[in-house]
């Protein structure tokens, strides 16, 4: 059965707390009856076999969560069918919850809870989109980060080894049923596009064969990862070795080897847009709204951007000499804008300076990564895997760069470090009053917009005020063009002859760059605005608060605010920022 607010584990995972005016007067204390629903909700928005519970929880048991061997799970169209009722029963029980009985706490959990399973409920007929492109594909996708997911994965105890080895055991089978929809979607013409297909094949060939070598890096790393478990005989882990080493070696590598062979054999259409394709503008529509985190629509969205476009251009022209421009397009096209020996002294060093501007938190204790060869082609330039909802400092929070360390990626770090992703979610950690559902649910507007915002503020640690402050103008200006171009290909129904149009007169891209630029953009519906629409809402909120507060404004504060509501939709957020400057306009 399809659980719609559990998640797959392939974006983050977030703990998070804030408090909120509400629709009615807070109770003063919690609603029992209330907290009893969302701990039986808890249970049964997680798949026992899902293995994300080995990221989600350190000990599920005590959540109530019965962990079965893993599997990669799959839902069919008629398990989403079957979900919808289940859903809407459970909207319907929530609000039945009158907000007078419930703390200003219990207010917004039943407010975020009821808003997610609003959005499963509305992506319910896009069944093919949703599920379709979610496991196989070749960036931005499961797949393609499987091995990391495999590095990170944690043996507590004897169910965390089982599970391991079903899950691989089982890849083969699981991956099939993904194979299989991806036919379906042919037939349907909701599939990928022939260039996608091209993609895909090219970095499974590259996973396949390496995890069929008999030095594949998990190989290694699974007898390191186990060295010292006090459950665990010296010939229970000697056979574990061996078993995990046949299991790689074999199913994992089948795995990877099955999309490369039966792909092959798809005679796929051209690549194009969501609006080309059958409902693929109504499903855009909401995947936008959803994925940026307000509640929108398309054309209002096209009219912030073509107003904060203008805004930056009057802001770059008015505020910087033609001589001071070049300077600092110099720099930033450099993008030399530190010396540091490696990445755990150049996150050191932000550790020291962003308390000037964000809240502190006791320093995260976690590990540097670099992406293996196998994935580095269907990789993320990095990406961070977040804490569970019990998580201790014992163990290390983990992210991965994809190659060697570079001063160049100075806001790459910032963005998966600090002040972005990982000092985000710890400091959510620090959030206790509220509910663990919570931790089930997190917007990708909140956590890429807050992390792409966040990467840019960190450049004043290293550079000027003044430069940061260009950096941020430049750098948004361009993003807004990425937006229009993800709007214009599948909205608008953009052909790549239409989007080099566009793009051309901007950037020095053409041929064949501009091909894979164009199949980029198709194969990530939305993502550019995940992470750049986002960034320029919570820029937008810094300007009224600036505004509204005068002399009154701070900056910590205001960057407290947004973290105290933790992950949540900016619905939510721009509510809460707005009762904050109301109440301090008025001290």
């Amino acid at each position: 059965m399809k659980k719609l607010i559990s998640i797959l584990l392939v974006a983050l995972l977030v703990l998070t707390g804030c408090t909120t005016k509400g629709t009615a007067t807070p109770a003063e204390t919690p609603n029992a009856e209330f907290a009893a629903y969302l701990d039986e909700l808890l249970v049964e928005s997680m798949d026992p076999k899902d293995f994300s519970i080995n990221f989600m929880f350190v000990n599920p048991e005590n959540y109530g969560i019965t962990p079965e061997p893993y599997e990669l799970t799959f839902s069919t169209n008629e398990d989403e069918a079957e979900s919808v009722a289940e859903t809407e029963a459970m909207i319907k029980k929530l609000e039945s919850f009158s907000d007078k009985t419930l703390t200003a706490q219990q207010q917004l959990d039943k407010k975020v809870v009821i808003e997610q399973l609003k959005n499963g409920l509305e992506m319910a007929p896009y069944y093919d989109y949703e599920q379709g492109g979610s496991v196989i594909g070749y960036s931005r996708n499961l797949m393609g980060s499987f091995p990391a997911y495999l590095e990170t994965y944690v043996f507590r105890n004897q169910q965390d080894v089982d599970g391991y080895f079903n899950l691989i055991e089982t890849l083969p089978a699981s991956i099939q049923k993904y194979i299989d929809l991806e036919k379906t979607r042919q037939t349907n013409g909701t599939g990928f596009g022939k260039e996608e297909i091209a993609e895909i094949i090219k970095v499974n060939e590259v996973t396949a064969t390496d995890a069929a070598s008999e030095d594949f890096y998990l190989i290694a790393h699974f007898d390191t990862a186990i060295a010292d478990l006090d459950f665990m005989s010296a010939e229970q882990k000697t056979a574990a070795s061996a078993r995990n080493k046949s299991l790689l070696n074999n199913q994992f590598a089948q795995s990877y080897q099955m999309v490369v062979d039966q792909f092959k054999e798809i005679d796929a259409k051209p690549v194009t847009g969501l609006a080309n394709k059958p409902n693929g503008k109504e499903y855009y529509e909401i995947l936008l709204r959803q994925e940026t985190g307000k509640n929108v629509t398309v054309a209002e969205m096209e009219k912030f951007i073509d107003r904060k476009e203008l805004e930056i251009q009057t802001y770059l022209f008015s505020s910087f000499t033609a001589e001071e421009m070049d300077e600092m397009f110099a720099l930033m096209q450099s993008g030399e804008f530190s010396d540091f020996e490696d990445g755990q002294a150049l996150l050191t060093f932000i550790q020291g300076a962003y308390t000037e501007d964000f809240p502190a938190i006791e320093a995260p204790n976690y590990v540097l990564r670099q992406v293996d060869d196998s994935m580095k082609e269907a990789s993320s330039p990095a990406f961070y895997f977040s804490p569970p909802v019990d998580y201790t400092p014992a163990e290390p929070q983990v992210i991965y760069i994809n190659g060697e360390f570079d001063n160049k990626l100075y806001t790459t770090y910032a963005h998966e470090g600090i002040p972005g992703h990982m000092y985000q979610f710890s400091y959510f950690l620090t959030l206790k009053d509220m509910h663990p559902i919570r931790s089930l649910i997190s917007p990708s507007s909140s956590a890429e917009g807050w992390a792409n915002y966040a990467e840019k503020e960190a450049v004043k640690y290293v550079q000027s005020d003044k430069f940061m402050e260009f950096n941020n103008a430049y750098m948004s200006l361009i993003e807004i063009y990425h937006i229009k171009a993800d709007i214009g290909i599948h909205h608008k129904g953009w052909t790549q002859e239409e989007f080099g149009e566009f793009f051309g007169q901007l950037f020095d891209v053409s041929g064949e760059n501009l091909s894979e630029m164009y199949t980029q953009f198709v194969h990530s519906p939305a993502a550019y605005p995940t992470y750049y629409l986002s960034n320029l809402y919570i820029r937008d909120m810094k300007e009224t608060a600036k505004k509204e507060l005068g002399n009154a404004y701070d900056e910590k504060e205001f960057h407290e605010q947004i973290l105290k509501c933790g992950a949540a939709s900016f619905n939510v957020i721009e509510e809460q920022m707005n009762l904050y400057i109301k109440e301090k306009g008025s001290r």
